[in-house]
């Protein structure tokens, strides 16, 4: 083989591997639209998958912690210092993990040049950031919802819930819940991303943050 036709070849193959682990990177966007911004196009993960892409899965994790929270402190609301009994917890969640629960109030927004979901819960709903497209991303909320019931059960999640609503009394008590469920738990989140996901994460006590 020639010279000049094996560099040729040794380019080629070097050229497919940067291709390649750039189509791997979540974080790049595999289409723009014409204004340069980052968009989602049929085959693309974002739009077809069940699962949030990796880059997405802190976010679908912490607004599902906060609505699971949020449920379980609405149903708690009438019966405070006294627990709920186990059907009530269960239903409670139930009624939380749903499509319709995130379907209209979650989207994308292009966030510093990186696809984030936006809604309740997370710090994407402050950012001032042009929407991806009209994905509404309630299917990926909805799994990951659902995970986080399976892998807790309605019992922990629960303990959880009454360990730093009721006997610490934390204002901010969706903080450590949160943490414990995403960070801890399922290992969804880390704790580097907890301040640009979670809302409330920067504002919350030391004495919230630390809570265990």
């Amino acid at each position: 083989m020639r010279p000049s036709t094996t560099l040729l070849t040794i380019t080629l193959a070097a050229l497919v591997v940067i291709s390649t682990s750039a189509n791997d990177d979540d974080d790049v966007p595999l289409h723009k639209d014409e204004k340069g911004l980052p968009s989602v196009k049929e085959g693309d993960e974002e739009y077809h998958s069940q699962v949030p892409p990796k880059h997405m899965r802190c976010d679908a994790c912490a607004a599902s912690s906060f609505w699971i929270h949020r449920a379980i402190k609405l149903a708690h609301k009438e019966k405070f210092l006294k627990r709920l009994k186990e059907y009530d917890v269960i239903d409670a969640i139930d009624d939380i993990c749903l499509p319709k629960t995130f379907s209209r109030t979650y989207g994308i927004k292009n966030i510093n040049g990186r696809h984030r979901l936006s809604g309740g819960g997370l710090m994407g709903f402050y950012h001032q950031a042009p929407a991806v497209g009209t994905l509404m991303p309630g299917q990926w909320l909805n799994h990951v919802c659902r995970q986080i019931q399976g892998e807790f059960g309605e019992d922990e999640l629960y303990n959880l819930f009454w360990k730093y609503h009721v006997k610490k009394g934390l204002e901010k008590s969706d903080v450590p819940f949160f943490r414990d469920v995403c960070i801890d738990g399922l290992k969804l989140c880390t704790t580097a991303e907890a301040p640009d996901t979670y809302d409330g994460w920067k504002d919350a006590p030391k004495e919230t943050l630390s809570a265990k």
